[in-house]
């Protein structure tokens, strides 16, 4: 029996980036695959009123809606899941995401209206619960792998799966997502061709990083799609929305050199008229010169580097497993070698690291040869060591804590020696001191092509310099 879903991605509390979300999008392919009718709502991308909201609700009477839920959107989660049972007392509402995937039992302890939620990797989990009845037994839910759901006053969390073969998970459901309808205001803020959209090539991550918990979603392990099975997307894009720049959002897409390598030599054999960028990151010590030269012919414009610090000490604080010496090498050997553009990110405010220590990694982000760094004040994310640390040094619960911070703009007092204020200011600092040099602002006028572009990086600056908090 087919059931009618709606798969539902909140608002942010500024929508500084604007994508398609991907992870909905496998759900709702993979759930179609089943029969399902699936439909999807963008509610910040829409600007959907609760009014219009709640009238779709009364119309088309869903069997299951499921929501994607970062920390930050707790609170957002819990009134939309009460204005659902509000409107349908039968219809079952499912999570999942990152919260759910670090915090299973608190998200369904924290939100009363929820009936289920999903960690980890969500196709399959979702496609199962929806096979079930309205009201399954406890036996068939135990079945279901990375499923979070109550039996008699108690959260059950049932143990993680995950699909090693990723070619049996459809591509996104591009019909539902459609990238033309998103203002072009990317991760990486600047893009060479329009339009653009996100693929996703690889999952997992094998680091350790104290301040990450990618793992806790995605795996320790690496698990890829064929070069193959990617193609098929990537021309599916090109010739149904005209799509002309791939945003690969990997945490980890340059990890095994050889899945790089395929992906360069297909794009050049086949003469693909495409430009690609890596706006999350790519693993800075897995450059070199043959790589980074293949990339770069192959229509590679931009990616981010993971730098975080240019502290050694803490940089091992933070398992990051980089040296600053090495991050110099790979950033003057990109420059060297290609003409692609770099974004450095960088971290402030990790425990123990006192003023001296900041100041030295903006003098180190502004020593690097980079077109562009993001300064961010650390968090204490759920399920990462740091979450751990500043809980029990500070003697927090669960139950304490005020989520809606956890968007990125928040400070949380007791993670660093240093106060908030003294936080902001070393930002402030940072920001000013790294982009207000004559060749960084030359560098970033001669990019910005459109309205949208200026508007997204004044969002940005100004959400540095008008914070007070």
């Amino acid at each position: 029996m087919t059931r009618r879903i709606l798969l539902l991605k909140l608002a942010d509390p500024a929508e500084y980036v604007t994508t398609p979300p991907l992870g909905i999008g496998y759900i709702a392919s993979y759930l179609k695959k089943d029969g399902n009718t699936v439909d999807f709502i963008d509610l910040g991308n829409e600007k959907m009123n609760d009014n219009e909201f709640t009238g779709i609700l009364k119309v088309k009477s869903y069997d299951f809606i499921g929501i994607q839920l970062y920390s930050y959107h707790l609170n957002l989660a819990k009134k939309y899941s009460e204005i659902i049972k509000r409107c349908l007392p039968n219809c079952r509402v499912v999570v999942g995401g990152p919260h759910p995937s670090t915090e299973p039992a608190h998200t369904l302890n924290y939100l009363n209206c929820v009936d289920f939620a999903i960690r980890a990797e969500g196709e399959k989990s979702f496609a199962g619960l929806v096979k079930l009845v309205m009201n399954p037994a406890i036996e068939e839910l135990e079945k279901i792998p990375n499923l979070v759901y109550r039996c008699n006053g108690n959260v059950h969390v049932n143990p993680i799966e995950l699909e090693d073969n990723l070619d049996i998970f459809p591509m996104p459901d591009w019909e539902l997502l459609n990238p033309n309808k998103y203002a072009l205001a990317p991760q990486g803020i600047f893009v060479k061709n329009r339009p653009v959209a996100p693929i996703s090539i690889t999952r997992g991550c094998p680091y350790n990083c104290t301040y990450c918990a990618g793992f806790a979603v995605m795996g320790r392990k690496i698990r890829k799609r064929s070069i193959d099975n990617v193609f098929l997307e990537i021309e599916y894009l090109y010739s149904k929305y005209g799509v002309k720049e791939i945003h690969i959002i990997d945490d980890n897409f340059t990890f095994h050199r050889q899945i790089v390598i395929e992906f360069c030599e297909k794009i050049i054999k086949e003469n693909i008229n495409i430009c690609w960028a890596c706006p999350n990151g790519v693993r800075i010590d897995s450059l070199d010169k043959e790589l980074l030269q293949l990339m770069e012919r192959a229509g590679c414009v931009s990616f981010g580097l993971g730098i975080e610090s240019g502290s050694e000490w803490i940089l091992k604080k933070m398992k990051k497993n980089l040296k600053p010496d090495t991050v110099k090498e790979k950033v003057d050997l990109i420059k060297k070698c290609t003409s692609i553009y770099t974004t450095g990110f960088f971290l402030i405010g990790y425990p123990e690291e006192g003023r001296d220590d900041i100041i030295k990694t903006i003098n180190f982000a502004k020593g690097l040869k980079i077109d562009m760094a993001a300064f961010a004040i650390v968090q204490p994310l759920p399920g990462t060591d740091l979450f751990n640390h500043w809980s029990l040094k500070n003697n927090i619960t669960l139950e304490d804590i005020d989520w809606d911070n956890f968007f990125h703009i928040g400070v949380f007092e007791g993670v660093s020696e240093l106060t908030a204020k003294e936080l902001r200011q070393l930002q402030k600092k940072a920001v000013r001191e790294f982009y207000l040099r004559p060749h960084i602002i030359i560098g970033i006028l001669k990019r910005i092509k459109t309205f949208t572009q200026l508007i997204t990086i004044t969002k940005r600056v100004s959400s540095v310099f008008l914070n007070n908090q």
